[in-house]
């Protein structure tokens, strides 16, 4: 009976830091939402890409180097090559079109 006790008071220790770290997370993403609007407020949206969208061959080769350049950086944060087969894939804010997301699609992602 003690056992299952402190198996219990184990499990809601457990739940109350992951209950305090998701708060924390979606606080800091509130901040910088926050951030972003007042960016946009003040400046206005401004393209990333340093040429015309309307220059498709240089925007699909912007958009495959972009995103060679993000795996690049997550295998050597992880330290091996990470397959994305089946994976699901969040962009936050596709930019100007939506060619990374196509790429990352044709790379094996599920969604």
């Amino acid at each position: 009976m003690l056992a299952q006790q402190k198996q219990q008071l184990r499990e809601i220790k457990m739940r109350i830091r992951e209950t305090g770290e998701n708060l924390l997370f979606f606080t800091a993403g509130i901040g910088f939402l926050a951030l972003a609007k007042a960016k946009y407020i003040i400046k206005g949206y401004s393209s990333p890409k340093p040429f015309d969208i309307s220059e498709t061959s240089r925007c699909i080769e912007f958009d495959i180097h972009v995103v060679e350049h993000w795996l690049s950086h997550l295998q050597s944060y992880n330290n091996s090559a990470n397959s994305l087969t089946g994976k699901t894939i969040l962009e936050l804010g596709p930019g100007s079109d939506l060619g990374t997301g196509i790429y990352l699609i044709s790379k094996g992602c599920s969604q």
